[in-house]
């Protein structure tokens, strides 16, 4: 679970793995202060926390965004489309703020309920919810303007059916 997590919100596994550690180290730190039944949740939350703060400090979400945008396909290689929708989603990602890209990850790709994600997070059910209809509201609004993404939005949708 931490190091999905991390790797998720990070794009890289040497980061993950660093991530990993140092969520680690930080239980060992606090063992006596947690309790045995909000321990999911604080591993959840920490590892949230600690990886969006190596993101802030590193800023390669973009740049590594840009590098794979600039990919060259020549006409002969045989295009995958699964990729080309790994790639659509990506961009469609990249271009939510992180604190939204992270819950709309943690609800749809994590599979976590609204409970789990205001426990992970610290703020309340409502606020939860609020954070992931606002998520989803941009991502709309983001594919309004790239046809390509319109069906990651459909899916998107089937899948609070």
């Amino acid at each position: 679970m931490v190091y999905a997590t991390a790797l998720r919100i990070t794009g890289l596994p040497a980061d993950a793995e660093d991530i990993v550690q140092e969520v680690f180290v930080t239980l060992h730190q606090h063992f006596d202060e947690l309790q045995l039944a909000t321990l999911p949740g604080w591993l959840k939350r920490t590892t949230v926390l600690t990886a969006m703060n190596l993101v802030r400090k590193q800023g390669r979400r973009k740049a590594r965004l840009d590098e794979i945008s600039a990919w060259p396909i020549a006409e002969s290689d045989a295009v995958d489309p699964s990729m080309l929708t790994a790639l659509a989603l990506r961009s469609l990602l990249e271009q939510l703020p992180e604190p939204l890209r992270v819950i709309l990850l943690a609800k749809y790709l994590d599979g976590l309920t609204l409970e789990e994600i205001a426990q992970a997070l610290g703020i309340s059910v409502a606020a939860a919810g609020r954070r992931v209809q606002k998520a989803v509201a941009c991502v709309k609004q983001f594919a309004d303007r790239d046809p390509t993404a319109r069906s990651l939005v459909a899916e998107l949708e089937g899948l609070d059916r």
